[in-house]
């Protein structure tokens, strides 16, 4: 088991996306300074605790807030579902 932290994502058009990181992670790959060092034309790759993969374009984040910080098994999100 690991402690996640989760954000959520707030955009433009009212939806809001849920992503998450290591609660102990810190430095340039957290996700306030990935967002913040961001161009204002990227496209942020996210991966949420159910595996989804989302590309949301920078533009279209108004905002990002904490959420709740889970103790969640280990395991890769990006790896092939059903494989």
């Amino acid at each position: 088991m690991k402690s996640v932290q989760v954000y959520l994502l707030h955009l433009t058009n009212g939806d809001v996306i849920s992503t998450y990181e290591d609660y102990d992670k810190h430095g340039k790959d957290t996700v306030a300074a990935r967002f913040s060092d961001m161009s204002k034309n990227g496209v942020w790759e996210i991966c949420n605790l159910a595996g989804d993969i989302y590309y949301v374009p920078k533009a279209n984040i108004l905002y990002i807030s904490t959420g709740d910080v889970l103790e969640v098994p280990d395991f890769n999100p990006y790896r092939k579902k059903g494989g």
